[in-house]
């Protein structure tokens, strides 16, 4: 279902005091719309009642994350240094949509 771009460009930005990592990858999906197009067609979106996102959303089954971050393994392990005898294990993974309108009027606009 997803077919991963081997030219996807990786980048690595540090934010706020502690210069946390964060990873940005652009363009790591070759197949984006076809991929969207499945999850909108065969899924059903739903408020998150846990979270304040403002929008729906529909859990990724656990195997279908696996096989889409694995290529990514081990730029997790380097760029947050993590132990090598600790195991990585996806949890709470979303597709997700905003949907909630909201009045700029109360931001003063």
């Amino acid at each position: 279902m997803i077919k991963v771009n081997r030219q996807a460009k990786l980048s690595i930005e540090y934010i706020v005091q502690d210069k946390t990592p964060i990873i940005i990858i652009d363009n790591y999906i070759e197949n984006l719309d076809e991929l969207v197009n499945k999850i909108v067609e065969n899924s059903q979106f739903k408020p998150d009642a846990v979270s304040y996102y403002p929008g729906e959303r529909v859990a990724i089954a656990k195997p279908f994350v696996v096989k889409y971050l694995k290529p990514l393994m081990d730029v997790f392990y380097r760029v947050y240094k993590v132990p090598n005898n600790l195991q990585l294990a996806p949890k709470d993974n979303y597709f997700s949509w905003a949907v909630t309108a909201f009045n700029l009027s109360e931001y003063g606009y």
